[in-house]
């Protein structure tokens, strides 16, 4: 690609930033909400949700202690629920019957294309279905194994392998993490040179941060009073004068020559950006890919993957995502055609840590039976979710007890752009799972 000038290119970025970040009918920002901020601790934590609940959360011990329940038998869900779409899956007993009829009724009153649902209890699948197609064209019936991206459902990966790193001495939490032009010492991201080779300095206010802070989205980042440099790949490259998109590092580097809104550890405010640099820190820490420390180090599926931003390259079995919100600049190709967002609006290949991951519901479901939704263990008791948005996805990860579901969507809006009630969705889930299960957490 030819080198991208700042001139050129500016406005295009912010005009993709503004259409990611701003708009009343839709939060485009990469990555989700996070349902609960927590203290990185394995003992009691309390935790405020974005909407300023908050949600206590019990104790847990070093690994999981939950008892499985023999495994069910499975009945086909076309034999114990009316079904108006193509269906595929499984449910325990006809008691789960109703949430599925439940769920059907959602995914199509807003006429979504690719739904899966699955709910486990006890560690064991009660529900495994998959409504709807896995093709834009409504042609090929989706799979209950069908990958979709799960944008910031990452997020509880990459806590729970910190969180397993520190539990075994392997990182200190409250260590430096960020390299400055005065403390290249004792730090584990180091982008100076990057940086000031672009002619940009790392903002020495930046040593104070540590890997704790950065999982707690505490470290002083704000895309609200700046923005989110996930979705201005155009700038980050005019700015650091590169030949084509800025990779992780690049991303980085740009970053943290920008003021901090907030001194670290003062406010609490989500940030897509502390995930990508708490991801680089364990990879440069561990001298390990974030990939292969999920499936090698904390045994999570291989069916969960890396995905890629341009159909062309993604993986066999994925989904394909929705274009209710419009043709933007392809990033990949500047000169040729617009593209669905989805398809190469943003670039996916630099969110590694904070919303790169694709994977079957089971596979997160599996996920979920070992690990809460904020990176501790399971024993159980857990009360917390996580959700994950981007241009053309949307997912949920719910642990409720000795309940735990998944929710994967391949649309998070209408084609008025108007986002879906996600977060009555999961009261919606739980008033459902409950009339099965009445007391999750006995």
């Amino acid at each position: 690609m030819r080198q991208i000038h700042r001139v050129a290119f500016a406005c295009v970025s912010l005009m993709l930033i503004l259409a990611a970040c701003g708009g009343s009918s839709s939060d485009a920002d990469s990555a989700g909400t996070a349902a609960r901020a927590t203290s990185t601790t394995v003992a009691a934590t309390t935790s405020t949700t974005a909407e300023g609940a908050t949600t206590t959360v019990a104790p847990t011990t070093a690994a999981p202690t939950t008892t499985a329940a023999p495994a069910p038998t499975a009945i086909e869900v076309a034999e114990a629920v009316e079904l108006t779409r193509p269906a595929e899956g499984t449910i325990a007993d006809t008691h789960w019957a109703e949430a599925v009829a439940s769920f059907e009724q959602y995914v199509l009153e807003r006429d979504i294309g690719a739904a899966v649902l699955a709910i486990a209890v006890d560690g064991e699948p009660v529900v495994e279905v998959a409504l709807g197609w896995s093709d834009l064209e409504r042609t090929q019936p989706l799979h209950v194994d069908s990958s979709f991206r799960v944008a910031s459902v990452t997020k509880p990966f990459t806590r729970a392998l910190a969180l397993r790193l520190a539990s075994e001495g392997r990182i200190d939490l409250d260590s430096q993490v960020i390299c400055t032009p005065d403390t290249r010492e004792d730090c584990i991201v180091d982008v100076v040179a990057q940086s000031e080779a672009a002619g940009r300095t790392v903002n020495e206010q930046l040593s104070q941060i540590t890997l704790r802070q950065l999982l707690d989205h505490t470290a002083g980042f704000d895309r609200d009073l700046s923005f989110d440099p996930m979705f201005a790949p155009l700038l980050v490259a005019a700015d650091m004068g590169l030949d084509g998109l800025p990779d992780e590092a690049d991303m980085v580097a740009w970053a943290l020559a920008e003021p901090l809104p907030h001194a670290p550890g003062d406010v609490y405010s989500y940030s897509n950006l502390g995930y990508l640099i708490a991801g680089l820190a364990i990879e440069t820490h561990t001298g390990t890919s974030y990939i292969d420390l999920l499936h090698d180090y904390l045994g999570v599926s291989d069916d969960i993957v890396l995905g890629s931003t341009l159909p062309t390259q993604r993986q066999p079995g994925e989904v394909q995502y929705g274009c209710n919100e419009g043709l933007f600049l392809n990033v990949f190709d500047l000169d040729g055609p617009e593209v669905c967002w989805p398809d190469g609006g943003f670039n996916l290949e630099a969110m590694t840590a904070h919303g790169r991951l694709v994977a079957p519901a089971s596979a997160v479901l599996d996920f979920l039976a070992a690990y809460c939704t904020d990176g501790v263990p399971n024993d159980g008791f857990c009360d917390g979710w996580h959700d994950g948005s981007l241009p053309g996805t949307y997912a949920i990860a719910r642990n409720f007890g000795r309940i735990d579901y998944v929710v994967l969507l391949n649309e998070r809006t209408d084609p008025n752009q108007t986002t879906y009630g996600f977060v009555d969705l999961v009261a919606e889930i739980d008033a459902w799972v409950t009339q099965v299960v009445p007391d999750p957490f006995t």
